[in-house]
């Protein structure tokens, strides 16, 4: 990963923590950003980045075929899809965290 990407990734998961805290926290917006000292504007819009759903933020969803013969399955005999993106293959499996897989995608397309 890149310095830029680590550093994005970083600043990302800073903010996510500021709102679990204020979340967490039995102040309004206006009185947490000022007890931490954040800017209320930047503080809305991390909220508002980690709200969204996943589509709203650039996500799509494509079709996929399968050729014949081509299908990997997991221990549980279910399939695995392996996703070629950014120079990188990704393998995920059923049930795979589909918020972690868009902020990889995320960052692999920045970098």
């Amino acid at each position: 990963m890149s310095n830029s990407s680590a550093a994005r990734v970083e600043k990302r998961e800073l903010w996510q923590s500021r709102i679990e805290d204020w979340q967490a926290s039995e102040l309004n917006q206006s009185a947490y950003c000022r007890q931490h000292g954040l800017a209320l504007p930047q503080f809305q819009y991390w909220k508002r980045r980690f709200s969204e759903p996943a589509p709203s933020r650039g996500l799509r969803l494509v079709p996929i075929k399968a050729e014949p013969g081509s299908s990997s399955l997991n221990p549980e005999g279910r399939g695995i899809i392996r996703l070629h993106a950014h120079g990188y293959m990704l393998e995920i499996e059923p049930g795979s965290d589909v918020t972690l897989l868009a902020a990889v995608l995320d960052v692999l397309g920045g970098r």
